[in-house]
């Protein structure tokens, strides 16, 4: 739930660098960012994805996205032009 999730937290973004951290450190080096409730928008997947590759060059990510029919294309745009 790297967008959000469904019990209504506060998203933030440093949860999921220190997630990431977490994962590098175990020896992970593709990650997907997913959104299971689809909460996110071009502004939340290029903030999560710039701040991502910034921090963890070495790191390949990759995205799972939920959409509505009229959002699809411009989400995953976004997350594929980061």
């Amino acid at each position: 739930m790297a967008f959000g999730n469904p019990y209504n937290d506060k998203w933030n973004i440093s949860e999921i660098l220190k997630f990431t951290e977490q994962f590098a450190n175990m020896g992970i080096v593709t990650i997907n960012l997913s959104d299971t409730v689809g909460v996110a928008d071009e502004k939340s997947i290029e903030l999560l994805f710039s701040e991502v590759l910034k921090e963890f060059p070495e790191l390949e990510f990759g995205a799972h996205l939920h959409t509505q029919y009229n959002d699809w294309k411009l989400k995953i745009q976004t997350a594929y032009d980061l």
